[in-house]
């Protein structure tokens, strides 16, 4: 978050690269996950710059691990997400200003609290069967944007500026703003 660093998602080796990007630093990359990683697909930084979050697609969970020495803080598991049946198909991740988790799969978006605790689950009507996302969160609107091929999805909680914020009956429902090509003049 301080731009020091560059976190890289290392699936072949199953880590996560922490590397200076000052080129006069000596400082050696940071590794962390390896032996506890499977498949790292995505990685961020929490707001804080305490932890990086990765989509452990190996191990059908998103986990936070601390820079500092690499322990796990948190982990988000989420029901449709099978380890052992090798159906978890997490295909992005970002973090907003809150620290909440926003995981895209083929099948919705989740948002889970900065906790682990799954708050957001699925994203009526808006099927993302398929391959090749991003997924991005606007920290100021808690607007959620998932990029599929040639389309732009807009996403946000209905009557809410954080895509974890509760109303007194729960979690606010992911609802779709609008879709984009960005393609097409």
């Amino acid at each position: 978050p301080d731009e020091t660093m560059l976190a890289v998602a290392y699936r072949e080796h199953n880590c996560v690269a922490l590397i200076p990007v000052d080129e006069d630093s000596e400082e050696a990359p940071i590794i962390l996950g390896p032996g506890r990683l499977a498949c790292p697909e995505d990685v961020r930084f929490t707001p804080d710059g305490l932890f990086v979050v990765v989509a452990d697609v190996g191990n059908a969970r998103v986990v936070g691990l601390s820079i500092a020495d690499g322990s796990q803080a948190f982990e988000c598991r989420h029901p449709g997400w099978d380890a052992a049946g090798g159906e978890c198909n997490i295909i992005g991740l970002d973090v907003d200003h809150n620290g909440a988790v926003v995981a895209v799969d083929h099948n919705g978006v989740r948002v889970f609290d900065s906790h682990g605790t799954l708050v957001t689950d699925g994203l009526g009507g808006l099927d993302l069967g398929g391959e090749g996302y991003s997924v991005a969160v606007h920290s100021a609107s808690g607007q959620v944007a998932v990029a599929r091929e040639s389309v732009i999805h807009i996403i946000s909680c209905a009557s809410s500026r954080s895509p974890t914020s509760e109303s007194e009956s729960g979690p606010q429902t992911l609802a779709l703003l609008s879709s984009v090509d960005p393609g097409s003049n």
